[in-house]
């Protein structure tokens, strides 16, 4: 629904006639934002998160180092990411910070990164991401989703854990195919048709249902989400698009991405397959949804960003904001 905004105006109208300087509310904060990403200067990229707009600059002697998932738990933060001492293209290792305190998962460039964190009680589960890679730990062991499946390569993109279940969605390349999949508790599901190419990008879980973010490529990527085993498309196929997370609150699934339109790529987000568009030369990465205030991040013009409720915000510094974690106050 589209507000009106003449009441508002009349009222500052009417404020201005009585003061000389007008005194501008700030929004009331009503939740902690924390968001991981990164800066970069041209000749090194540095991992960074920003609690409620201040940055915090995650130590490294990196050439690349990029925060791309982030929780909190209590009073301590987590981001998980990638490091690399030689520059991106020779390889990365998995890599997390607890309060700024690295912690690395692998070593020796193994072109693996550290990406969605779920803290759920005592225990925390980290995405393994990277080429052909599918598994994820649990509080530091590896759980590997591919050992049972020697025939296909696998890759991972997205966790979620609901209760006891923990779910990570993904892909598998089968001959000269690609499917799309998520396991659930190291058991896989096929979720695409099996019949065209598809691949996926997140995972969220609604009650029974599993839904799942990503979409098909023919001469180009389309998104697309998947409710269950219902593939849903995201406008118009022949169009340039990506869907790279997901998220569920009561009826309404929402998804962000980016859009190929006349003048560029934009940053896209999808409420119950509406599009919004978020903002040329951009592209929207996460999204979280609390209360009734809709969250997201990306980037605009490489300049790191979120959106509050469709409303912009810059973050200090920043050349890319990959994820989110709101905490309620």
């Amino acid at each position: 629904m589209k507000k009106t905004i003449l009441p508002a105006i009349m009222g500052l109208l009417l404020f201005a006639s009585c003061k000389k300087n007008n005194v501008t509310t700030p929004e009331p904060i009503t939740a902690n934002v924390f968001i991981a990403g990164s800066r970069s200067d041209g000749n090194k990229t540095t991992a960074v998160y920003w609690k409620n707009g201040e940055r915090v600059e995650l130590p490294s002697n990196a050439t690349y180092q990029a925060g791309y998932g982030i929780a909190v738990s209590g009073n301590d933060v987590y981001v998980t990411g990638a490091y690399s001492g030689g520059g991106l293209f020779s390889g990365t290792d998995a890599v997390y910070w607890k309060n700024s305190e690295p912690m690395f998962l692998s070593t020796g460039g193994s072109y693996i990164q550290a990406s969605d964190i779920v803290i759920s009680g005592d225990d925390v589960y980290i995405l393994m991401n990277g080429l052909f890679t599918a598994g994820y730990w649990k509080n530091g062991v590896t759980e590997d989703l591919a050992k049972s499946d020697s025939l296909n390569l696998n890759s991972a993109s997205g966790l979620c854990v609901s209760g006891t279940d923990v779910y990570v969605s993904g892909y598998e390349v089968s001959g000269n195919l690609q499917n799309a999949k998520y396991w659930k508790n190291g058991q896989p599901v096929i979720i695409s048709d099996q019949v065209h190419n598809f691949t996926t990008s997140g995972i969220t879980v609604s009650g029974d249902d599993v839904y799942v973010s990503g979409g098909g490529y023919s001469t180009h990527l389309y998104a697309a989400y998947w409710k269950n085993n219902s593939t849903v498309f995201l406008g118009d196929t022949a169009v340039e698009s990506g869907a790279n997370s997901i998220a569920v609150s009561g009826s309404d699934v929402y998804v962000v991405g980016y859009q190929k339109t006349s003048s560029g790529y934009d940053a896209m987000l999808w409420k119950n397959g509406s599009s919004v568009d978020l903002g040329r030369d951009g592209n929207a990465y996460g999204i979280t949804i609390s209360g009734t205030d809709v969250y997201v991040v990306g980037s605009l013009a490489q300049k790191a960003v979120y959106w509050k409720n469709g409303q912009v915000h810059y973050l200090d510094g920043g050349t890319e904001a990959w994820a989110l974690f709101v905490k309620p106050l």
